[in-house]
């Protein structure tokens, strides 16, 4: 919430006389999907970014409208064209066939009732890695108890962060920036507490490999106003020097440039 809260004020504070700043539609598509991509333009009248990338029509709840058949005639045929193939299904005999056999089955069954071990993959490589759940919890504490890093909380937080995100985006719906439908959408009514787990780093150690801390925060408070955030973000990632796209970019980048004998890398 802070990155949100200082990301907000440097894009709305623009100097006076500004000068108007296009992206082309092919840079916007690496960034966006090309649907959702239109020039980027910094209007000089204003003091705000204007964005037309779509990004009030992206962040907004899912609609709950419901054509009315009497208005639309073709959706009424189609309802009940699809009604009646479910209906015909019902009355067909349907063969499942499983594609592993019975003793497959019966091991990835009795696999899953097992309690004393942690199955993940691997931190590089994709490999599966089977550890013993008490070396797993060993593994995450490692990180958990570092008091650098982390700290136990008495309370649960959620709620003291749900009013500052609130108040964050009540600014932004006041100043133009977002419209209600995105403060209705960034605003989760019912958000879970993210957690972490970690990915075994088996190229540095196979007996007690230490772990890559994750923290998986889906349907967390901030899920969405990260993913807004981030929309922003990558025009201005483009710029920095260190940018690499993916691999093919690192190698296009490197066959670009020269090292003269004897270099140290």
């Amino acid at each position: 919430m802070l990155l949100y809260k200082e990301m907000t004020s440097k894009l709305t504070k623009m100097e006076p006389g500004g000068t108007c700043i296009s992206v082309s539609e092919e840079r916007a598509g690496c960034l966006l999907h090309k649907r959702e991509c239109q020039v980027l333009i910094v209007a000089n009248s204003s003091q705000y970014i204007h964005s037309h990338v779509l990004l009030r029509e992206k962040f907004k709840p899912k609609t709950k409208f419901t054509p009315s058949f009497s208005e639309f005639s073709n959706i009424e045929v189609f309802v009940n064209l699809v009604t009646s193939e479910i209906e015909s299904i019902k009355h067909k005999d349907l063969c499942w066939e499983s594609n592993l056999s019975r003793s497959e089955q019966t091991a990835l069954k009795e696999l899953q009732d097992v309690r004393n071990i942690v199955i993940k993959q691997s931190d590089k490589g994709g490999n599966l890695v089977i550890m013993d759940f008490t070396n797993y919890v060993t593994m995450c504490m490692a990180h958990l108890n570092d008091r650098d890093g982390y700290r136990l909380l008495e309370n649960d937080p959620t709620l003291v962060f749900t009013k500052d995100l609130e108040t964050l985006l009540t600014q932004g719906e006041q100043l133009k920036i977002l419209s209600n439908d995105n403060h209705k959408f960034l605003l989760p009514r019912y958000p879970t507490i993210p957690t972490l787990y970690c990915l075994p780093k088996i190229h540095k150690s196979l007996i007690a490999p230490p772990g890559r801390p994750i923290i998986s925060g889906n349907n967390s408070l901030t899920e969405r106003v990260s993913e807004y955030i981030d929309c922003y973000l990558r025009l201005l990632v483009l710029d920095t020097p260190s940018y690499a796209r993916d691999t093919q970019h690192v190698l296009q980048k490197l066959s670009e440039t020269h090292v003269p004998p004897g270099s140290i890398l």
